[in-house]
Order: structure tokens, then sequence, then C-alpha cells
């Protein structure tokens, strides 16, 4: 929901949108990136752990992590 509101409110075109994001996950630890891609491909919590062999709730854990640093990423770097 973040992203999009993101992405709304800073009038992006797509492929900044893409770029945004993509440079966003390329700075996360490998495992980060992995369930932060399977979320925003529409996964449920339950299915990423069971795609990645882990619980709900680490599954959850790395979600919140990744958020907070989302949105500090959003606030450190210039979208415009």
């Amino acid at each position: 929901m973040l992203i999009l509101i993101l992405c709304q409110h800073y009038e992006l075109e797509e492929k900044e949108y893409i770029s945004f994001i993509r440079n966003f996950i390329n700075d996360l630890e490998f495992e980060e990136a992995i369930v932060f891609e399977l979320k925003l491909n529409g996964y449920s919590y339950q299915v990423i752990g069971d795609i990645l062999d882990m619980s709900k709730k680490k599954v959850d854990n790395i979600l919140v992590k990744t958020r907070r640093n989302f949105k500090k990423y959003v606030l450190n770097n210039e979208v415009m």
C-alpha cells in the first residue's frame, strides 16, 4: 500500500517507480529481497513461508524490518 501511495504522491512514471523499487531491493539482504519480492507479487505470509521453508512469524519479522527500511529509503532518497 505504501508503494502505491508513494507512486501516486510523486506522480512517478512506471519506469521510475520500477527503478526506485529495484534500487531499494538491490540494497536488501538476499533473504529480505526474496521475501519482499514475493510479497510485492501478492503471495501471502503462509505461502512465502512454505516456498522458503520458514515460519509465518519469520516472514512477518522480515517484512516489518523491510517496511521500516523502505520508509527510511523513501525519506532519504529524492524520488522526483
